[in-house]
């Protein structure tokens, strides 16, 4: 609940009063759901950047983390959900 509104009180300052935001998250379906950009990291090196939908990919998330990684389309946002297979 309050990682919620305090992501939609971020998106409302970026809209309405032009500010940029930077967020070190961890949780990509967070990330996913709030990001205008999503930045990959691995081991301090970029390898992706972009719109979340270009880069939290199942290939590149399987890629980075090597774990077996499904990337749904959330019915509510149309932003990618990230799963960890069983």
């Amino acid at each position: 609940h309050h990682q919620q509104h305090l992501f939609r009180l971020l998106r409302q300052l970026v809209h309405e009063r032009q500010f940029n935001v930077c967020c070190v998250l961890h949780d990509l379906n967070l990330a996913a759901r709030y990001a205008d950009r999503v930045v990959l990291m691995q081991k301090g090196k970029v390898i992706a950047n972009g719109k979340p939908q270009d880069v939290l990919t199942q290939q590149a998330l399987t890629m980075l983390y090597g774990a077996d990684i499904t990337v749904l389309k959330d019915p509510a946002s149309h932003s990618p959900l990230i799963v960890l297979d069983h």
